[in-house]
């Protein structure tokens, strides 16, 4: 298992979903669809788990995951 892992658990009333797919897309290198697919996962009540390179990029995307009113949080 990766060392900087980020978990997205949930989000709160005013999510920007568009935006989180965007997000994820640009911080892992991922297609648009794959990132689409993570948020449904927390759209659903599931939890999504991202491995990012360091811990600076795991707080990184984290936080830009709560602006957007996700609940992200680096394990």
């Amino acid at each position: 298992m990766a060392d900087h892992i980020v978990k997205i658990s949930g989000m709160r009333p005013g999510a920007e979903k568009d935006w989180a797919v965007r997000v994820i897309r640009d911080q892992l290198g991922l297609h648009v669809s794959g990132a689409k697919d993570m948020v449904n996962v927390v759209l659903k009540g599931g939890l999504v788990t991202l491995e990012a390179r360091s811990n600076a990029h795991a707080q990184e995307l984290a936080a830009k995951l709560q602006d957007l009113n996700f609940d992200a949080y680096v394990e």
